[in-house]
């Protein structure tokens, strides 16, 4: 499959690509992505519930959008799906392409702002989940692509960090839930960070620190699927993260947890397009 033209939706887009681009060689290297584990293993590396509320995948097309090095893509790949992961990052789908080979698994990987996003076919599942639409900078333009790349009866599902959560400081000396003060839930404009390590390895010194994110409230979220012509099918919300957020969080064996579950730190929605 050939790679769509790149094409930059908003002048950050750049930027943080060369973020993402010094990221690689550090995910790969690191424990929290364990490459050699995961090729050793062939195993898939997906959480609970991703698997419980995507479903079955075996035979099916399943679109990952922002990819990154490809591991949850492998891992649909590894459970019978006809696997195609995008991302921005060349070096990133480099990496998804060889950990391809090594696993010796059928996968595509093409390079594509997701908002420019133009493949030649359409996809029972398009998926994204863990650090996506933060990253976003037209969320109406992203959902819209993922809904022109969905077959008749196909479905969106995204799993992601909760906005909420951004709201609230996670520098490591900070002990307690403490609302940032540069933060603002229905902020317009995406937030400027030059944070030199990531959540893979926060010691980390990259060589290309600054990153411009965004804040989508929900339901500016179900707005733009349901502009998008989706219906939402269900929408959740959980306690638990993917990663250690803040220093007080604790690991139950799966999740990072803060003690007592105050606030939602990921959400879920599946829409699907009628047809």
């Amino acid at each position: 499959m050939s790679d769509t033209k790149r094409t930059e939706s908003a002048p950050h887009v750049s930027v943080n690509r060369q973020n993402w681009e010094s990221r690689v060689a550090v995910h790969v290297g690191s424990k929290f992505y364990d490459v050699a584990g995961f090729v050793q293993a062939r195993k898939p590396r997906l959480d609970s519930i991703a698997l419980a509320e995507v479903g079955e995948v075996a035979g099916r097309d399943l679109l990952h959008l922002q990819c990154h090095i490809g591991i949850d893509t492998l891992s649909w790949a590894l459970l019978g799906a006809k696997a195609t992961g995008v991302d921005f990052s060349p070096a990133a789908l480099e990496v998804g392409r060889d950990i391809a080979q090594r696993l010796d698994v059928d996968a595509d990987f093409v390079e594509s702002d997701i908002s420019a996003l133009a493949l030649d076919k359409t996809y029972d599942i398009v998926f994204a989940s863990h650090g996506v639409l933060c990253w976003v900078a037209d969320l109406k333009a992203w959902v819209q692509a993922a809904a022109r790349h969905l077959k008749p009866g196909g479905f969106l599902y995204v799993l992601d960090g909760h906005p909420v959560a951004q709201l609230f400081a996670s520098d490591p000396e900070i002990t307690k839930l403490q609302i940032h003060p540069g933060q603002h839930y229905f902020r317009e404009q995406p937030r400027r960070s030059a944070w030199e390590g990531t959540y893979a390895d926060p010691k980390a010194k990259l060589p290309n620190p600054v990153t411009y994110q965004g804040m989508h409230p929900i339901a500016e979220i179900v707005q733009a699927i349901r502009d998008a012509g989706l219906a939402v099918e269900f929408l959740h919300e959980f306690p638990m993260d993917t990663w250690q957020r803040f220093s007080f969080m604790t690991h139950d064996g799966e999740w990072w947890r803060i003690a007592g579950d105050p606030i939602p730190l990921l959400f879920s929605i599946r829409a699907r397009k009628e047809g």
